[in-house]
């Protein structure tokens, strides 16, 4: 019981030491409080905004390891301020690619690449200016397009669908040529002998020309990276926020004026302790 007792005590006179360290400091804590809001109200105004969006792609080719890397490289770029490379590689003007504070790519489905022959990503790029959008889409799509890799594959691709397409024209021509010899008057005469059903050589043809439009629409889309999404111009920037900005300027303040005071009560206990034992 004697022992609780004296732990309530020392708690009440510890804090009761903290209530006088903080009252006899009031005016140090109050005034570098204030300032560090102060402070954190003129960063607000001084740096500048950064206002972020995304757009979200369709890749074929692509694959989240390659992007990967990609994301990496533009990243690489950015925080050494090589503008320069930057903008070659977007396919930007220089003053354009100084916006740009961040690239990130991520896929909305990490088995994406594991279930289908496509993925879907999202990119999201920070950016001091909220008036490019249009050109930073068109950068990174000519950026993720004209990679040689992607190049070849898709140059391979078209030439394939475009060889499918030939031989199913050529087949296609060949049944229309057989349907239109199976209804001429003159091969139905007692010495000829039909084996063929009109209709399904019909059935056939129809079947053939529905495989030329899907490999032709194939072959129309046979792209890299297709934008699914477009950037959005969203006027409330990402970065700095002014409640944010103020609030932890304010903590900053309260923070270092404790630190202070706490510093003149350890110096102040020191002298009376040296006074005490000389």
């Amino acid at each position: 019981m004697s022992e609780k007792g004296t732990d309530e005590i020392d708690l009440t006179e510890l804090l009761v030491k903290l209530k006088n360290i903080f009252l006899r400091n009031k005016i140090t804590i109050a005034l570098l409080t204030i300032v560090g809001l102060l402070l954190g109200l003129l960063y607000y105004n001084l740096k500048p905004a950064v206002y972020q969006s995304e757009i979200v792609v369709r890749a074929t080719v692509l694959n989240e390891s390659l992007l990967k890397v990609i994301n990496e490289n533009l990243t690489q770029l950015i925080k050494e301020n090589n503008y320069k490379g930057l903008a070659q590689k977007l396919n930007l003007s220089t003053k354009v690619a100084e916006y740009i504070q961040s690239v990130e790519i991520e896929p909305t489905d990490e088995n994406a690449d594991k279930k289908l022959e496509y993925a879907f990503y999202v990119i999201k790029v920070e950016s001091f200016s909220n008036d490019h959008w249009s050109e930073l889409e068109e950068g990174m799509l000519h950026y993720l397009s004209h990679n040689t890799y992607v190049k070849k594959r898709i140059d391979l691709k078209s030439e394939q669908y475009a060889g499918f397409i030939a031989k199913l024209d050529e087949e296609i021509n060949q049944i229309d040529s057989l349907k239109r010899g199976l209804y001429q008057s003159e091969n139905f005469n007692k010495d000829n002998v039909v084996l063929m059903n009109p209709g399904e050589v019909y059935t056939a043809l129809l079947e053939l020309i529905k495989q030329k439009q899907q490999l032709e629409e194939e072959l129309e889309f046979n792209q890299a990276v297709e934008i699914v999404e477009d950037f959005d111009a969203y006027q409330r920037p990402v970065s700095p926020r002014p409640v944010f900005s103020v609030a932890v300027g304010g903590l900053i303040g309260f923070l270092i004026s404790l630190f202070i005071a706490f510093g003149r009560e350890f110096n102040s206990y020191l002298k009376q302790y040296e006074r005490t034992h000389s």
